[in-house]
C-alpha cells in the first residue's frame, strides 16, 4: 500500500556503533532516521533537522547525553523535542537525573526491540497530537484558512521581524 504521508523524523545518538545499526534497524520501516555519534554532532543536526524525537545516549566521549539534553532544552529551536534516554546506566540516580533534565522517557541497555518501538510510538504519538491541536486552535474548522489566531500570530511575527530590521513595529500595522 503506497502512503504518502509523512513520516516523523526520529534521531538517534550513540557512541557505539552496534547501537546505532540496532536501533536503526528496528526503527528504519516507520521512521525517517538521523544518525550522530556524540553530544555536538546531535546537536547539530537538531538545529537543522527539527526532528520529532530523539534518542540520546548519556555516556558519549566529550558531551555526555545530560549536557547534550541541557543544550537541547536551552534552544528555542530545539526546545519542545522529546527525549528518550537509552543508556546502560541502571542506577536511579541517573535515571532521576534525566527526568529532572527534561527526558521524556528512559530504556535501559540492552534493549528490548518491542519495549524501543513501543515507547517510541508513544512519544510520536503525544507530538502528533499536540500538532494536531495546535493546527485547530489556528483553523478555521469549515474553510480550512487561518482564523484570528493565526491572523495575530502571523502579525506579530513579522512585526518582530521589522524589529530586527530596524524597522518600528508600527510601520507593519499602518501605511504612513
Amino acid at each position: 500500500m503506497c502512503s504518502n504521508k509523512k513520516k516523523n523524523i526520529i534521531l538517534i545518538t550513540d557512541d557505539s556503533a552496534i547501537n546505532l545499526d540496532a536501533l536503526t534497524h528496528i526503527l528504519q520501516d516507520d521512521y525517517t532516521l538521523y544518525t550522530a555519534t556524540d553530544g555536538a554532532t546531535c546537536l547539530e543536526i537538531a538545529r537543522k533537522e527539527v526532528p520529532d524525537l530523539i534518542l540520546l545516549d548519556i555516556v558519549m566521549p566529550e558531551m555526555c547525553g545530560f549536557k547534550t539534553i541541557t543544550a537541547l532544552k536551552e534552544n528555542c529551536l530545539t526546545a519542545d523535542i522529546p527525549v528518550i534516554f537509552i543508556t546502560g546506566l541502571t542506577d536511579s540516580d541517573a535515571e532521576e537525573r534525566g527526568f529532572s533534565l527534561g527526558a521524556a522517557d528512559y530504556i535501559n541497555k540492552p534493549f528490548n526491540s518491542a519495549v524501543v518501538k513501543l515507547r517510541v510510538r508513544n512519544q510520536i504519538q503525544i507530538v502528533n497530537q499536540i500538532r494536531q491541536i495546535h493546527r485547530n486552535s489556528i483553523t478555521d474548522e469549515l474553510t480550512g484558512i487561518g482564523n484570528r489566531r493565526f491572523f495575530y500570530d502571523q502579525l506579530e511575527q513579522r512585526a518582530g521581524v521589522g524589529t530586527r530590521g530596524a524597522q518600528p513595529k508600527a510601520s507593519v500595522l499602518h501605511d504612513d
